[in-house]
């Protein structure tokens, strides 16, 4: 039997001896000039290095067989990656890493193999010419890897000392303009993280350095002490809000949760006298029956009734009177008015309640809405939720008119225009406060503004539409109506502020600022008249101060936000001085107080105590605005011309600034739980006291830092009870003192784009 058939001495025995071979052995066939893969696949090969079909086929290799019977050669193929059309740091360093790795090493890396080892293998295969010739050319091949990965070392060896280059590490990405900048080893909260828009009031603070003044000025133990004081503040803030969360025993029925009857009318009538003059949420009228139906028989009365008086009570917490007797004392009320609000939105986020489009469920959300900002719950949500708001609307059909709708009742047509209008309010107002998009355009919207009617003049059985009395008369809608009307300048205004992409155009500010300050001047000559008939004919209606503030609030923040960049820049340039003048003035009108109505509720007033949202972040934007025009001021040269009214000025600039203080003093003695306004409130004080009276700023600023934060423990621990708790930081509103980063500079430190909390 032939045993040199390869293969075959495999599988005989080891005890069969080796007979001559019957026949001869076959000539090899003359030598493949294609490479492996053409020969595999049958095609023909151009015998390049890599060849063309490989390089194709996106082939991995192309081996050639040695024509010396030595080795086989192997060229791989490298896919060229086009060059990015943006120039992309990070990418540029990935691949010169990838090409030095690969010229540094272009066969795969293996454990080297001992000379000896070949030799010894060669000399104990015994086996035919063609396998010893096949065996061989492994050996060869295996000597040249070494050799090769001998040399790769040694390059290696050689760019550590210098002589050649060598791989980088990959840096960490570069943050886009939209992020804070790297630090170093700084940790960065890549999960909480928030977005500032362009005209948020922490957009401006960097103009003010009076923090990086202490840089220098500040000891180690200082700044201990000062860390240890805004963690103290963060505990304290937790475990006074914690009394409000806390578990308490929750009433399966929610007619339990209605107080008695004089404190339920009470907290109604504060509701209806402020937010319903303004937003129309409600037909007040239908309410009233109802209610008085609720007092009559409790048992009797809807669900969606009592949620939605539980609600407007919830409002009416924010204007409630104490009195040194009064019974329920204000914190208990609140306290309430913490529980039926959550209460109210358990029952909405319910899995098997299926909601429902209808009015009665759209006007709870609404007052869901506005509940949430005047009792100090969140105010920073308030853009998702009306985002949501916004879309069942719309789902509703409220955004076409109800005359391009089916026929309905004037009660029914009245009120979807109301309830539109708010819609529309809310949403705006919160686009301005978060910097989101508003994500709505007055193409997307044919519905008119509401007529200029009373609730008493429509009812559920009217039918014939009402004549609407002339707009020099007053009505319940007026207010609403002068906000609807200047939709679409606002609109556009937002639009313009939260547009990422928006070109920075003055003409165009100009523009949008002169439409709105004419809409403005209407508003005031409209009020004039009211004001002027009603005193001549007490028959006839007259705005509350309460409704003339928030017309002012809804409107003037828009003419602030689009001034106040370029009032900054007219520092350096005076081209944009006219926005400052009317910065300043729009300001100051937005911090001035409102005067209480002939019944003596200072309503206005308590919205300012207790509300959150926009009702707190506008009052600090005029601030920063009105504090900014006079650290300007301070650190002009004396001008040539003496001015008799620039004393006078200063004064009312520097009394703004220090009624927003006390305002936010007296906010942390109620129930705020950030410290951050009052604080800066505080140093951005001592900064204009000192550079009036010309002392240490350095000093007055360190001074009022520590008094401030020493007043805000005191505070919190009076509302917390002496408890400081034990969490700390996710459960607050926003952590007091965030954006001071005392290891570094001692400074507020805002991103440019606005993204609190890291990247």
């Amino acid at each position: 039997m032939d045993t040199n058939v390869p293969g075959d001495s495999l599988l005989a025995p080891a005890a069969t001896t080796t007979s001559p071979p019957a026949f001869p052995f076959r000539k090899r066939r003359r030598p493949a000039l294609a490479c492996e893969e053409c020969r595999h696949r049958k095609i023909k090969c151009d015998r390049s290095t890599p060849c063309g079909p490989c390089s194709r086929s996106r082939s991995k290799t192309c081996t050639y067989q040695n024509l010396q019977g030595d080795f086989s050669t192997t060229a791989p193929i490298v896919r060229k990656i086009p060059p990015p059309t943006q120039p992309d740091p990070v990418g540029q360093n990935r691949q010169q890493t990838y090409d030095q790795m690969t010229s540094a090493n272009s066969f795969p890396s293996a454990p080297s193999a001992p000379a000896s080892t070949s030799s010894s293998l060669v000399q104990s295969h015994n086996g035919s010419p063609a396998t010893t010739e096949h065996v061989q050319a492994l050996l060869n091949r295996v000597q040249t890897l070494e050799k090769k990965l001998l040399d790769a070392s040694r390059n290696e060896s050689n760019g550590e000392s210098g002589d050649a280059p060598r791989a980088q590490p990959i840096p960490p990405p570069v943050c886009p303009k939209a992020c804070k900048g790297y630090k170093g080893n700084k940790k960065s909260n890549y999960e909480k993280m928030k977005f500032r828009g362009q005209n948020h009031w922490m957009k401006h603070i960097k103009q003010f350095d009076f923090m990086g003044r202490l840089k220098g000025a500040t000891g180690k133990e200082e700044k201990s002490e000062m860390r240890a004081i805004v963690r103290k503040c963060k505990r304290l803030a937790n475990s006074a809000q914690l009394r409000y969360l806390s578990p308490q025993s929750v009433p399966l029925d929610f007619r339990d949760h209605v107080p008695p009857r004089e404190t339920s009318d009470m907290l109604v009538q504060g509701y209806i006298r402020t937010f319903e003059s303004v937003f129309r949420i409600i037909h007040v009228p239908s309410f009233m029956k109802e209610y008085a139906e609720f007092w009559s028989n409790p048992k009797a009365a809807r669900d969606l009734y009592v949620i939605k008086l539980l609600l407007v009570m919830a409002i009416g917490t924010c204007f409630y009177q104490e009195t040194p007797n009064s019974d329920p004392s204000l914190a208990s009320l609140r306290a309430a008015a913490t529980q039926w609000i959550h209460t109210v939105e358990a029952w909405i986020s319910t899995p098997y309640r299926k909601p429902k489009a209808t009015l009665a469920n759209l006007e709870i959300r609404c007052l869901l809405l506005v509940a949430r900002q005047v009792t100090s719950i969140d105010g920073d949500s308030v853009w998702v939720l009306a985002g949501s708001l916004l879309r069942t609307a719309m789902q509703m059909g409220l955004h076409r008119d109800p005359s391009q709708l089916f026929q309905m009742s004037t009660l029914h047509a009245e009120h979807r225009r109301r309830l539109w209008a708010t819609v529309v309010e809310l949403l705006l107002q919160s686009s301005m406060d978060s910097g989101g998009p508003l994500l709505l355009s007055t193409d997307d919207f044919d519905c008119k503004p509401p007529s200029n009617v009373d609730d008493s003049q429509i009812d559920e059985q009217s039918i014939a539409p009402v004549v609407p009395k002339p707009d020099t008369t007053f009505t319940e809608s007026s207010i609403q109506i002068a906000l609807a009307k200047t939709f679409p300048v606002r609109i556009a205004i937002a639009k313009l502020m939260n547009d990422f992409r928006s070109s920075d155009s003055y003409s165009e500010t100009l523009r949008l600022a002169g439409d709105l300050t004419a809409a403005c001047q209407q508003h005031s000559s409209a009020i004039h008249f009211w004001q002027s008939t009603s005193s001549s004919d007490t028959t006839l209606a007259q705005p509350t101060p309460f409704q003339m503030k928030l017309l002012a609030l809804f409107t003037n923040r828009f003419l602030l936000s689009l001034h106040l960049p370029y009032a900054m820049k007219a520092k350096t340039n005076q081209t944009y001085y006219f926005s400052r003048q009317a910065t300043l003035e729009t300001s100051l009108s937005l911090l001035a107080s409102a005067i209480p109505d002939p019944q003596g509720h200072d309503d206005y007033t308590a919205l300012q105590l207790r509300g959150v949202g926009l009702f707190r972040n506008i009052p600090i934007h005029a601030t920063v605005a009105v504090a900014f025009e006079l650290t300007t001021r301070l650190s002009a040269p004396p001008s040539p011309f003496p001015n008799a009214t620039e004393g006078a000025a200063r004064a009312e600039a520097r009394g703004a600034v220090r009624k927003f203080v006390d305002i936010c003093e007296a906010r942390l003695e109620a129930e705020e739980h950030s410290v951050k306004a009052y604080v800066f409130g505080r140093c951005l004080l001592a900064q204009i006291m000192s550079m009036e009276e010309g002392t240490s700023l350095e000093e007055d600023i360190r001074r009022s830092l520590k008094e401030s934060t020493d007043f805000c423990v005191e505070a919190l621990e009076r509302r917390a009870g002496g408890s400081e708790g034990e969490s700390m930081g996710d459960m607050i509103d926003e952590s007091p003192l965030a954006g001071f980063d005392w290891d570094a500079s001692v400074s507020f430190t805002p991103s440019d784009a606005g993204i609190n909390g890291g990247c």
